[in-house]
């Protein structure tokens, strides 16, 4: 790990994600490959955390950084879960130029 260390709980996990993407999103200066770094973190320790505190909802990794990607403008129509940002970056600027 190298973003989301010294979590201390479940939601000092989605805490420190979103601090981090904050820093790291590429529309706020970061790169592709930090973000998909700490996505990739944030999807390992999502379900040991989620399991820990055993909480009554049916958020998944996902869920929680849809809702943070689309609060913060950057989900888009092109999102998919998965794909890097340079990858939506592209589709948005091919799909402008139809």
């Amino acid at each position: 790990m190298k973003y989301l260390i010294n979590i201390k709980s479940f939601d000092d996990l989605k805490k420190k994600f979103r601090e981090w993407a904050m820093r790291l999103h590429p529309d706020m200066g970061g790169s592709d490959v930090a973000m998909q770094e700490l996505n990739n973190e944030y999807d390992v320790l999502f379900p040991v955390w989620k399991s820990r505190t055993a909480p009554q909802s049916k958020e998944t990794a996902e869920s929680t950084r849809r809702e943070f990607y689309t609060r913060n403008g950057w989900a888009g129509k092109n999102y998919k879960c998965g794909r890097s940002t340079t990858a939506l970056s592209q589709t948005h600027i091919s799909s402008e130029h139809i």
